[in-house]
């Protein structure tokens, strides 16, 4: 494997995870729409939001 190759991987690596972490942002974007759309602004939704605020930012 020359050195070139190997920059390639590393750099297309990047590229999936950067990918795979904005689409995981959209995908939480979108979830959080949903269930702020099924539930308005109602203590249930409050505390869902409040109990994923550790869980989301691990």
């Amino acid at each position: 494997m020359t050195i070139w190759t190997s920059r390639q991987q590393m750099g297309w690596a990047a590229v999936i995870m950067g990918g795979s972490v904005l689409l995981s942002r959209f995908a939480g974007l979108i979830r959080d729409k949903v269930i702020s759309y099924t539930f308005g602004a109602t203590l249930e939704s409050d505390i869902y939001f409040a109990a994923f605020v550790i869980p989301d930012f691990i």
